[in-house]
């Protein structure tokens, strides 16, 4: 998933986890997604999602197809109690087809989120190493929860576009 803040010139590359969204989920079912990689121009992030070559000790070299846009929409982060939600309405296509089945984007859609406090210790093997963590800005880490790993983040729209 790819966001991109309105007026903003700042574009972050999402990981969501299981390849696809959480779609409905019991209450407190939990799913994970990441800011993988943050661009100042859509030329890099371009870059990022074009084909490319994976090298494994199992599989030998595989050709990783180049990403393609599966919805373009717009987003909100709003606060709710002490949590924060993503909502999003997807625009083109109006209707979700197979693609976006397949990957669980719906016409529109809300998850409660959180961000990993980047102060709290990882368990060991697990985390991005540490050229690939996000500097977060500090209006959106205005604080953290008293003994929790999370902190909630600042509401505000966007456009938003999901690659596939």
């Amino acid at each position: 998933m790819v966001l991109r803040p309105a007026g903003k010139d700042v574009i972050r590359l999402i990981t969501v986890g299981r390849k696809m969204l959480p779609g409905s989920a019991p209450e407190g079912a939990n799913h994970w997604a990441f800011v993988d990689r943050v661009f100042d121009e859509p030329e890099g992030l371009r870059v990022a999602l074009s084909d490319a070559t994976s090298e494994s000790d199992t599989r030998g070299d595989r050709q990783l197809p180049a990403a393609r846009p599966a919805g373009e929409g717009v987003y909100a982060l709003v606060r709710r109690d002490r949590g924060t939600v993503l909502a999003y309405v997807l625009e083109p296509p109006e209707e979700p087809g197979e693609v976006q089945h397949a990957f669980r984007i719906e016409h529109q859609g809300r998850f409660e989120i959180s961000i990993k406090n980047p102060e709290a210790e990882a368990p060991a093997g697990l985390g991005l190493d540490a050229g690939r963590r996000v500097e977060f800005p500090e209006e959106l880490m205005p604080g953290s929860d008293p003994g929790s790993g999370t902190r909630p983040t600042r509401p505000h729209s966007s456009t938003m576009r999901t690659p596939r």
